[in-house]
């Protein structure tokens, strides 16, 4: 049942917070990576053309603050909150 896959979708963001790259790991593979800051604008995105269950992303040249990732992948979606220092 596609619920049950939902239910066990885990995703793993790392270090969080961060002050640069951080490190995302999931037990699917993920598909598509979008955050957004805290007013909705999305300040990334990408399509994860080779299909793998990991995946970095460099936050260096970000303001401080909280952001959302959300992290789809073939068995569901997560957003999961991500703190820029």
């Amino acid at each position: 049942k596609p619920d049950e896959r939902i239910a066990s979708l885990k995703v793993n963001i790392y270090p969080n917070p961060t002050r640069g790259k951080v490190f995302i790991s999931t037990n699917a593979p993920i598909t598509f990576l979008e955050i957004v800051n805290v007013l909705g604008e999305q300040v990334y995105n990408s399509t994860n053309k080779n299909i793998h269950q990991s995946a970095i992303i460099d936050l260096s040249g970000f303001m401080r603050g909280v952001y959302f990732l959300r992290v789809e992948t073939e068995v569901g979606n997560k957003v999961e909150r991500v703190i820029v220092q």
